[in-house]
């Protein structure tokens, strides 16, 4: 019976020393998660560290009162451009308008000509025709610049 009494008694011990080892095992755990947590916190640190020397250099480099003043001149040239752009296309547009025009009113004149005379224009060649052209002369960069600006004065 000693015997039975000295085995339970290791047996007990041997269970206190396994729960004991299962809570060691526990607080290791816990402690290895903790430390994975504070070195994620460092290394998190030293990005936002770095992100900030960084924003501090791209502060000194960027000068907002010359970025400002840039955007607000690329913002002219290009309301500038695409005033150009619209005039340049409204004068293609009206120049090929001008041409239809042009036919459809050789054409009206052909008929009301056809049931007066009985001939068309180009039967009647025998009238003289001379066409009164207007001086041209170039106009250079500066001078088309100025009047551009000028309009772009009077819009607003």
């Amino acid at each position: 019976m000693a015997s039975a009494k000295i085995l339970a008694k290791e047996l007990v011990r041997s269970r206190k020393a396994v729960a004991r080892l299962a809570e060691n095992k526990a607080t290791l755990d816990a402690l290895n998660i903790q430390m994975g947590e504070a070195l994620q916190n460092y290394r998190l640190a030293k990005t936002v560290k770095a992100s900030t020397k960084m924003m501090a250099s791209m502060n000194k480099l960027v000068k907002l009162p010359q970025l400002e003043k840039t955007m607000k001149d690329m913002s002219r040239e290009m309301a500038y451009a695409g005033f150009l752009s619209e005039t340049l296309n409204e004068g293609v547009n009206g120049a090929v308008d001008v041409d239809d025009t042009e036919e459809l009113a050789d054409e009206a004149v052909d008929k009301v000509l056809l049931e007066i005379t009985g001939e068309t224009m180009a039967q009647a060649a025998s009238v003289p025709m001379a066409r009164v052209r207007g001086k041209e002369r170039e106009v250079d960069d500066a001078e088309l610049n100025d009047l551009l600006r000028r309009v772009m004065e009077e819009q607003g």
